[in-house]
């Protein structure tokens, strides 16, 4: 990313910090072996593949914003196809239509919202560390071990890779980065168990 009057860093600096922040990730999620993934978790990783590639393309070569919406439905279809679903709306007819324009909309949304709030050193990826561990704590709480240790993953690479960007950012996130962050965080929040009575029960 080179230097102009609308920016306020004097020297290129690279915009590829998601490819730290995905391989980390990876890596680490791959290493659960408490117990054997599930279809969610399979289709999470999946999905969370393409919203990397598709950023990286866009840090390195550019890409319109109608290809980069396209990715991001495409991982948000495959997240919602291995069951990461809302389930809002009451019984009838238009249910299923309305979870699922629901959950698309929520997905895509939650990736770009990190995307954009990604214009300040350290912004995206301290919200998302501090989102991460809440999802971590909450998940705890629940019983919900495999989130948790998505969550506390994620709560580790934005932890690692703060002191690079701040104070004079020696790397950007990128779109890779910024999207994947909005979409882990989106796609464990949904696939979760977060209602009031769950929650009582397994606190007493």
């Amino acid at each position: 990313d080179h230097p102009d009057p609308r920016k306020i860093h004097h020297h290129p600096t690279p915009r590829t910090g998601g490819a730290a922040i995905f391989a980390a990730f990876v890596i680490v999620a791959l290493s659960y072996r408490e117990q054997t993934f599930s279809t969610q978790a399979v289709g999470i990783l999946w999905g969370v593949g393409v919203v990397f590639l598709v950023g990286f393309v866009d840090d390195v070569k550019g890409l319109s914003a109608s290809y980069k919406l396209i990715g991001q439905v495409v991982a948000a279809g495959i997240a919602m196809g291995h069951g990461v679903q809302v389930n809002l709306l009451p019984i009838g007819e238009l249910k299923w239509v309305g979870d699922t324009l629901i959950t698309l909309v929520g997905l895509v949304g939650v990736m770009n919202a990190f995307n954009f709030l990604d214009g300040l050193d350290g912004l995206a990826t301290s919200l998302a560390m501090i989102a991460a561990l809440s999802l971590v704590l909450i998940a705890w709480v629940t019983h919900q071990t495999g989130i948790a240790y998505f969550g506390a993953a994620l709560t580790g690479v934005t932890l690692g890779f703060l002191p690079y960007n701040v104070g004079g950012a020696k790397i950007f996130l990128g779109d890779s980065g910024s999207t994947v962050l909005g979409y882990m965080l989106a796609v464990r929040a949904i696939g979760g168990s977060w209602d009031d009575k769950s929650m009582m029960e397994s606190i007493s």
